[in-house]
């Protein structure tokens, strides 16, 4: 076997601490993941023991409800990113096999090309090249043109040993990373495969649960009261606030009144569930709705939609993380299920101004309202077209 030069092992003994780092992490990360899921399955089945004893905390259908579909659309995202991870391993392994090919082939061009070499030097050996040098009928011009001349075969065949040595060490390198980016392969597989199935067992507990609720008329009606109540709470917040007259706030901005159609909106999603009354897609009965339901990732920065003062920034149950800002002439507008504020109680905003992030216990939406007195406006004909 051949010995391969020196710098070629210092490479791969770099590229092989480096894989190692990387394997720690991507080791860290998985297992945090199974952690994360062990959680959700667990909070899964605690839920709907809950509900089946009818003792949920507070009168919750509504809420645990909400939860089973929080955890199955955070494990469906899981599931999507695991899925392209594995598109993106799969398209560099084509890649690196690729790459090594063509090092592969050069490497052999590059090796006959040194046996030539290395053949026409064996045979003229040292006694050779000093004759050409040398030789007693030569003249010292012929002597430094042949001097010059070998010199330079000298610096091609040194830049030929380069060349080989570093096509060895493009191939080593293509060899390391097809190692690493298969086992990662695995391990993106193996976690994904662990993630459908607790997704297909919290598929299972929401359609028991939806089963539960529909077979069950008081339930039903239970399920419907608690949505209702949960609206009546934020309205009765809002009016409370209303009559607070220290917290009345005077803008210098143009009318909120003027702006109908002009409204930023607070965050730029795909609209999950619109204004008013709508049927239920899986339990089939009518039920009202405030607000909007936008669908953004966690984390995502949420904005005013026009300038005011902050009058509410606390967590309201049922609601997550709620704000409310006081645009002036009884104009309010709500942020619901945020993670964190940007701004607290008693601040003023500017129009586009981030006041607070989206992602309470991992919700993928925002919920908005836009009320007037208390009585809640269906915003879109308030927000800009898009």
């Amino acid at each position: 076997m051949k010995k391969l030069p020196s710098v070629c092992l210092l490479l791969i003994c770099c590229l092989t601490g480096f894989a190692s780092g990387a394997f720690a992490d991507a080791s860290a990360e998985l297992e945090a993941s199974q952690r994360r899921l062990a959680e959700i399955q667990k909070q899964i089945e605690d839920s709907l023991r809950e509900l089946r004893a009818k003792r949920s905390a507070a009168g919750s259908l509504a809420d645990e409800l909400a939860r089973l579909d929080d955890e199955l659309r955070r494990l469906e995202n899981a599931t999507r990113r695991s899925r392209e991870e594995l598109q993106e391993i799969e398209a560099r392994i084509a890649k690196v096999q690729q790459e090594l090919e063509e090092s592969q082939a050069a490497r052999l061009r590059l090796q006959n090309k040194v046996r030539q070499r290395l053949a026409v030097l064996y045979k003229s050996g040292e006694v050779g090249l000093a004759k050409v040098l040398l030789g007693a009928t030569e003249s010292p011009r012929v002597i430094a043109e042949n001097h010059f001349y070998l010199s330079r075969m000298v610096r091609q065949d040194r830049q030929l040993v380069d060349d080989y040595r570093q096509r060895v060490i493009d191939l080593e390198k293509n060899l390391l990373e097809l190692e690493q980016l298969r086992k990662k392969q695995v391990e993106v597989t193996e976690r994904r495969r662990r993630e459908q199935a607790v997704l297909a067992r919290a598929g299972r507990q929401k359609r028991a649960l939806l089963g539960e609720i529909k077979a069950d008329e008081t339930s039903l009606h239970k399920y419907v009261a608690e949505l209702r109540a949960k609206a009546a709470r934020l309205g009765e917040l809002v009016n409370k606030l209303e009559t607070d007259e220290e917290q009345i706030y005077t803008t210098t901005l143009a009318p909120f009144s003027e702006q109908k159609g002009r409204l930023l909106w607070p965050v730029d999603g795909r609209l999950r569930a619109g204004f008013g009354t709508s049927r239920h897609a899986e339990l089939g009965t009518l039920i009202e709705n405030n607000g909007l339901e936008i669908a953004v990732p966690a984390g995502t920065p949420v904005k005013a939609v026009w300038g005011g003062k902050v009058l509410y920034a606390s967590p309201f149950r049922g609601y997550g993380k709620l704000m409310i800002i006081d645009h002036g002439e009884k104009y309010y507008s709500l942020y619901a299920q945020v993670a964190e504020f940007s701004k607290q109680s008693g601040d003023l905003v500017s129009p586009g101004e981030t006041v607070a992030r989206t992602g309470f216990e991992g919700r993928d939406f925002l919920y908005f309202e836009v009320r007037r007195s208390g009585k809640p406006l269906d915003p879109l004909p308030w927000l800009k077209s898009r």
